[in-house]
């Protein structure tokens, strides 16, 4: 891993917002990441790419093309939730005081930051604050309108055609990692995301803990982004990889979170929604590697075998 200069100190740090994006093989998705980042209109912005031990070249791509973007390079795939914390470090130990989370497959408007940062910085108890995301590949569809939990307490995306046109920011229960603005007292008294999660639920699971420290999860519907899903993640959802940290990560989420009825009531909607249906289909399907993944999600839960999927 290529390690920051921890004595850099940059003279925009105090009113920057320091933009977070992880790359494995981004190729030219990550690049109109970073256009539409550095587009932002009336905020200072400066990117880090966490690379997490891509093999396409697109990190070289990407110096040529954005040379002022800083790059931190891990040496294998280190899941989400660890590549994203080596950027949150670079943020914190350069004084920035609002920290971007986005996708390399998400991209913003030109105010989307802007209006991030002033809803941020109008409340003295917010935290984090969510733009509204649009799905790129269907367009109209609203991919994220606000994060919240059904009646059993399992998390979901508000999604649609419809929502609010527009409107003052509104408290949610969870911001998505998709495209979230943190600021800097939420790591300051929570620390980083929890890296047992390696990818999904980990995004949750941080909300979560800022909620109970005392922030606000707040939504913006006037600011805007397009989630465009990358191939890799389309590839991931008919896929062990998705079916083994799902439902995984939701059984830890639930457990680290979740008390006595909530608990229960969250479990056995996971149980059913999660293992039971998905089960049956892929026994009728005879898809026995996706039957093996749930099981080993359950076995891996009850070993206390987190992090990167134990082999």
């Amino acid at each position: 891993m290529t390690a920051p200069d921890t004595t850099e100190t940059a003279p925009d740090t105090t009113n920057g917002i320091a933009c977070v994006i992880l790359n494995w093989n981004g190729g030219a998705r990550i690049q109109r990441c970073l256009q539409s980042l550095h587009d932002s209109r009336d905020v200072i912005v400066r990117s880090v790419v966490v690379d997490n031990g891509s093999t396409d070249g697109s990190i070289g791509v990407l110096r040529r093309s954005f040379p002022s973007t800083d790059v931190i390079e891990m040496k294998r795939n280190v899941g989400l939730a660890r590549g994203r914390n080596e950027g949150v470090r670079w943020a914190l130990v350069r004084g920035y005081r609002h920290v971007l989370f986005i996708d390399d497959d998400a991209t913003v408007s030109e105010d989307t930051l802007s209006h991030l940062k002033k809803v941020l910085d109008a409340s003295p108890e917010g935290g984090l604050v969510t733009p509204r995301i649009f799905d790129g590949n269907r367009p109209g569809l609203i991919w994220y309108d606000g994060g919240g939990v059904n009646l059993f307490g399992d998390p979901d995306h508000r999604r649609g055609r419809g929502g609010r046109s527009s409107g003052a920011p509104e408290e949610v229960t969870f911001a998505t990692g998709c495209c979230s603005m943190i600021a800097r007292a939420v790591f300051d008294r929570i620390g980083l995301l929890d890296g047992d999660f390696f990818v999904y639920s980990e995004d949750v699971d941080f909300s979560f803990r800022a909620r109970a420290a005392g922030f606000l999860i707040l939504h913006d519907p006037d600011a805007h982004a397009w989630h465009e899903q990358s191939s890799d993640t389309k590839a991931n959802r008919g896929k062990w990889f998705r079916d083994y940290y799902v439902t995984r990560n939701k059984l830890l989420l639930f457990r680290k979170h979740y008390r006595r009825w909530r608990h229960l009531t969250a479990n056995v909607f996971l149980i059913c929604r999660w293992l039971a249906i998905p089960s049956l289909y892929f026994f009728l399907r005879l898809d026995f590697d996706r039957m093996k993944a749930l099981g080993q999600a359950v076995n891996d839960y009850r070993k206390n075998r987190f992090g990167e999927r134990f082999t």
